[in-house]
Parts: C-alpha cells; sequence; structure tokens
C-alpha cells in the first residue's frame, strides 16, 4: 500500500527500528492467538473436517479481514492522495526509526482486524 517506503531495506542495521518491527509482530501474533482461542474455529476437542469444523465461521472471519483490509487500505489512499494534515507519506523514508515505528503501526493495524474479525459474533 506504500510502495515509496522502502522498510526493510532502511531499518537494516538500526537497532531501535528493527525492534519497533519485531515488538509490532509479536503483539500481531498475540492478537491473532488471543482471537483464535476467544472463538475457535473447531466446535469440540475433535479436529476432523466435517461436523466439527465451522465452515461459516471460517468464511465470516475471511470476509471480515477483508472489508477491514478495504477499508483500511481507502483511509491511507485518502490521507496519501489528498495529503489532510499537510504531511507527505513518503517523508517516512527519511529516518529509519520512523520507518520502524510505521511498521510497528501498521502490524497493530493488521492485529486488531485479525482480532476483530477471528471475534466477529454469528448471529
Amino acid at each position: 500500500m506504500t510502495p515509496k517506503i522502502n522498510e526493510f531495506e532502511n531499518i537494516k542495521g538500526n537497532p531501535l527500528a528493527t525492534s519497533l518491527f519485531v515488538g509490532g509482530f509479536f503483539i500481531f501474533a498475540g492478537l491473532v492467538i488471543y482471537g483464535s482461542m476467544v472463538n475457535p474455529f473447531f466446535l469440540s476437542q475433535s479436529v476432523t473436517i466435517g461436523a466439527y469444523f465451522n465452515l461459516q465461521r471460517l468464511l465470516v472471519v475471511i470476509l471480515s479481514f477483508f472489508v477491514s483490509l478495504f477499508f483500511g487500505a481507502l483511509f491511507i489512499l485518502v490521507f496519501t492522495r489528498f495529503k489532510l494534515f499537510g504531511e507527505d507519506l513518503d517523508d517516512i523514508n527519511k529516518n529509519p526509526l520512523a520507518i520502524g515505528f510505521f511498521l510497528f503501526s501498521y502490524e497493530l493495524f493488521l492485529g486488531f482486524i485479525m482480532l476483530a474479525s477471528l471475534t466477529v459474533p454469528i448471529g
């Protein structure tokens, strides 16, 4: 979604930027694991395909994730195209720490939409 930002090339060699990226990944993974445990796909102790696997739940999770991702991409597109608040998103490239914090925030965004997708109730 941000083709002009070279995230991984620019954070190499900067320990603080790299730690922000890794920390964001751990939070992302924790939110996904928490969402999976709160509302699991498998409805019993038996992990077999068939009556125990909730296919409707899986479809709801996939659809809600992609709808949330679409809205996130739309918000970034509006933010970058119309330069809301007079900011240019490409300024992030000037500092590896800024890129690390950008990646951290992006992983939080992905983690929260995954958590929301995994815990959405089925009517």
